[in-house]
């Protein structure tokens, strides 16, 4: 029987509500310094007077406890759903085990590793910061085994690596992910089916593309995922094989013509300048679009899910800017939040 999301879905139009409008982030990013946004912050009733006198980790770190707030006020509500929610926060999981191990990878500082992150039930703030504060991959590979965390495994195929293999890494931390939530949403609704689908194509195109510029030092077949709707394996192993990142996009955007996602690979594509970036914002479009066609089914929350991650991407970017003394436009044209 597929799940009722009535409620849930109403829920998270209520939360969405707090989550700060684009035009709200527009003039954050158009503050002088990092102590006037922190006063623009504390207006908006987003962080403490506390943080605002304590610098950028300071307010880095209430923002990232509000993501986690906001995204975790579904699960009481979910009870027998909580299964299927697990997809939305594992998705955040990935990116928070990834992030943190590419910034030990490369000696960043703890605060910078857990920037822009979402704490879920699973890495909650405490577990973020912990594993943020190790320098090898080996703790953090002992401290999420410890915790019976699913992306465990990921971490024994570079902890003993000199050189770390990121890509390899994160290919593996994307496997394990894609296939629970392949798991989980086959009776989640074809909403939630069509989410888990579109995050593998996506990941898929992302990892194709890098292997453009790997020089086929890694076998690109066997970094292909299963479960796809529009890139097929042979389209995978076509891209890897590009001779230039043009090619890679052209032959990406051919591949998924029939997708949501070709928009991603456009060259002359408006908003953000990264893929990543890109394909948050077409994802919000289009679960924007379907809230309005289907508002009792999954699409709010989904929709709800991803902007809390865009309002967290956002502000971290917001901070880094006012930070180097980035132009102000140059900052608002990768905020991925919708208008």
């Amino acid at each position: 029987m597929t799940p009722v999301w009535s409620d849930l879905g109403a829920r998270s139009r209520g939360l969405g509500t707090r989550l700060l409008e684009r035009s709200v982030l527009e003039r954050l990013a158009e503050a002088p310094d990092l102590p006037a946004l922190g006063d623009l912050l504390r207006e908006a009733g987003v962080v403490s007077e506390i943080a605002t006198r304590r610098g950028a980790n300071a307010l880095e770190r209430e923002l990232r406890r509000r993501a986690g707030v906001l995204l975790g006020s579904l699960t009481p509500w979910a009870g027998a759903r909580s299964r299927y929610l697990s997809i939305l926060l594992e998705d955040e999981d990935r990116r928070s085990v990834s992030t943190i191990v590419r910034g030990t990878v490369q000696g960043v500082p703890a605060s910078v590793k857990t920037a822009g992150l979402v704490p879920t039930e699973l890495l909650p703030e405490r577990a973020l910061e912990s594993l943020a504060a190790r320098n090898r991959i080996a703790e953090i590979g002992g401290l999420l085994s410890l915790w019976q965390h699913p992306f465990a495994p990921a971490l024994g195929l570079i902890a003993s690596q000199a050189q770390p293999d990121l890509f390899v890494f994160e290919r593996a931390v994307d496997r394990i992910f894609l296939d629970r939530a392949r798991v989980a949403a086959k009776r989640a609704g074809r909403r939630v089916r069509d989410f888990v689908t579109n995050s593998i194509d996506l990941h898929n195109a992302f990892a194709a593309f890098i292997l453009t510029n790997r020089g086929g030092d890694v076998d690109a077949a066997s970094m292909f995922i299963e479960g796809g709707r529009h890139l097929t394996v042979g389209e995978f192993v076509s891209v890897a094989k590009s001779t230039s990142n043009t090619e890679a996009e052209h032959s990406l955007r051919t591949a998924l013509s029939d997708s949501i996602l070709q928009p991603v690979f456009s060259m002359d594509a408006d908003g953000p300048r990264s893929h990543e970036g890109r394909a948050l914002r077409l994802l919000l479009r289009h679960y924007k679009d379907l809230s309005r066609l289907d508002p009792v089914g999954a699409a709010p929350v989904l929709r709800f899910a991803l902007r809390v991650r865009a309002e967290a991407i956002d502000l971290r970017r917001i901070i880094a800017g006012l930070t180097i003394g980035a132009p102000a436009g140059d900052i608002a044209r990768d905020l991925v939040t919708l208008p």
